[in-house]
C-alpha cells in the first residue's frame, strides 16, 4: 500500500505502508500537555497526522529522513484521515528503493543529447569550460550528480533530474530569445548585442552546485550546513578554470561569476549588472514560475 491508497481508507480499517518521516513537531494540546505532528511522504503523496499517545516515546525515537514501515488503524476525524494505535519500524536499506519515496522525471535520450550538442556547439573557451564542469571529459561523477539532483525541496523541480530539466528550461529561454530577435533584424544584429555562447554557458551552469546542496536518499532536503549553490557556484567556476589551465581571462571569469551571484535578482546576494545578468535572472524566474504553475495544475487534476 502507498499513501495514495491509504487516503482512500475508512474508519476502522487496518493499514500498513512504507513512508519516510519528513516532519516531527511538538505542539500544545488544549488542556495541557503536547501532541506530536507527524509528516510522512512517499514518491507520490504527503500525509500528516497527529499522535496523542506515547508522545515522548515517538518524539525521542522517530528520526527525520528515516524510512519506516508504518502500521495502524484508520480514524476519520472532522473529515481528516488520522491513524490510531500507530506503530513504526525502521526499514533496512535492502527493504526499499529510493524510487519508492522520491519521484523522478522521465528524461528522454533526445533531451540529454540536445544538452550535450549545445555544449559541443559552443565557441571556445566556453565549450571547454562546460565539458569539464559537467564531467564530459572523464569525470563521470559530475555528470551523474547533475542528472540525478533535484532542483528544489518542494515545487518546480522537486524530483530526481529536476536540476537537469531546470537548466534545460533556462537554456531554452535563452535560445528562444536569440531566435526571436534574429527574426526582428530591423533593430540591428542581435549577435553583436549579446554574447550568446557565454550566456548559454551561464544558463547551463548557474545552478550546478545544487548537487552539493541537497540530499535525496529517502527524501529531498537542503543540507543546512552548506554555504549554498550560489557561492559554491562561484568557487566552482574558479576551480574549473584552473582545471582548464586558466583559459578564461580575468574579465571573462568575473563576468560569469557576477551572473551566478545575481541570477536570483532581488532575492539573491547581488543584483544583476549587465544585460546578460538580467537575461539569465529573467530566464531563471520564467522557468521556475511556469514549471511551478504547471506542476500545481497537475496536482489539482
Amino acid at each position: 500500500m502507498n499513501i495514495n491508497e491509504l487516503l482512500t481508507k475508512t474508519t476502522g480499517e487496518q493499514v500498513t505502508f512504507k513512508a519516510v518521516l519528513t516532519k516531527k513537531d511538538l505542539a500544545p494540546k488544549n488542556g495541557g500537555g503536547n501532541f506530536l505532528n507527524i509528516g510522512l511522504t512517499d514518491a507520490d503523496k504527503r500525509f500528516t497526522f497527529p499522535i496523542f499517545d506515547e508522545v515522548e516515546k515517538y518524539d525521542k525515537g522517530l528520526v527525520q529522513g528515516v524510512a519506516y514501515l508504518v502500521a495502524g488503524t484508520v480514524n476519520i476525524w472532522n473529515g481528516n484521515l488520522q491513524l490510531k494505535n500507530v506503530r513504526f519500524r525502521s526499514l533496512k536499506q535492502d527493504e526499499y528503493t529510493a524510487g519508492e519515496f522520491i519521484s523522478s522525471y522521465e528524461v528522454s535520450d533526445a533531451l540529454i543529447q540536445n544538452f550535450k550538442n549545445t555544449i559541443n556547439d559552443l565557441c571556445e573557451p566556453y565549450k571547454t569550460i562546460a565539458e569539464h564542469a559537467f564531467g564530459l571529459k572523464g569525470d563521470a561523477e559530475r555528470w551523474t550528480k547533475f542528472m540525478t539532483c533535484p532542483s528544489a525541496e518542494s515545487k518546480h523541480g522537486n524530483k530526481i533530474a529536476g536540476l537537469f530539466l531546470h537548466s534545460m528550461g533556462v537554456l531554452g529561454n535563452i535560445v528562444n530569445m536569440r531566435k526571436m530577435y534574429e527574426k526582428l533584424d530591423m533593430y540591428g544584429n542581435v549577435d553583436q548585442a549579446i554574447n550568446w555562447d557565454r550566456l548559454k554557458l551561464k544558463a547551463m551552469i548557474h545552478d550546478y552546485k545544487k548537487v552539493d546542496e541537497y540530499e535525496y536518499d529517502t527524501y529531498i532536503r537542503r543540507i543546512p550546513s552548506v554555504v549554498g549553490h550560489i557561492y559554491d557556484g562561484v568557487a566552482y567556476i574558479d576551480e574549473i578554470n584552473k582545471e582548464c589551465d586558466n583559459i578564461l581571462s580575468r574579465e571573462e571569469l568575473e563576468n560569469i561569476k557576477t551572473a551566478i551571484l545575481s541570477h536570483h535578482g532581488q532575492y539573491g546576494p547581488q543584483q544583476p549588472k549587465s544585460e546578460e545578468d538580467m537575461l539569465l535572472h529573467l530566464s531563471d524566474m520564467i522557468d521556475s514560475r511556469i514549471v511551478g504553475r504547471m506542476e500545481d495544475c497537475s496536482l489539482e487534476q
